[in-house]
């Protein structure tokens, strides 16, 4: 069993094409009952994760500026992991966030740095039309190749409070 988050405003139709796609439920962004905050600089991303209230930090690697010469600037570190293990905030990505290489490596480290810490793994689309959405088949294996063993990559794609 398989769930999605997206932007657009749902119908029938989009929700048996999800389905087809191997999609058990699909939730809009609005409608989700799990309170997300989007990891838009180190502040927020710090403030997210130690705050109890917040269920999912999304994308904490997004709007960062260039990489150092010896480490990434992912958005995630070993404090802010264990902060989130502590307070039950998982963390997850958005395939709408993944536009080059620099942002395959950053969630590639984040995927390592949450597994040695314990934290919670999800992955959304964020679809913004019914057409930009991908088959679970699909987003397995791109999380494998994100790093992410089968068993890891088949519970980023079904989060408890949403099934």
């Amino acid at each position: 069993m398989f769930v999605d988050i997206v932007k657009f405003p749902l119908d029938k139709a989009s929700f048996s094409f999800a389905q087809c796609l191997g999609y058990s439920k699909i939730f809009t962004l609005k409608e989700c009952p799990l309170k997300i905050v989007d990891g838009v600089s180190d502040a927020v991303n710090r403030k997210a994760v130690e705050n109890k209230n917040v269920d999912i930090l999304l994308n904490p690697h997004q709007l960062r500026g260039k990489d150092h010469l010896h480490y990434r600037r992912s958005g995630l570190n070993h404090v802010l992991c264990s902060l989130a293990h502590k307070n039950h905030v998982a963390v997850a990505f958005s395939f709408d966030s993944l536009q080059d290489s620099f942002d395959f490596g950053r969630v590639r480290q984040n995927i390592s740095l949450c597994r040695k810490y314990n934290v919670s793994l999800y992955f959304f689309s964020l679809a913004s039309s019914s057409s930009t959405l991908h088959s679970a088949s699909d987003v397995l294996s791109l999380l494998r190749h994100l790093g992410m063993s089968p068993g890891d990559a088949q519970e980023a794609l079904s989060h408890p409070k949403l099934l």
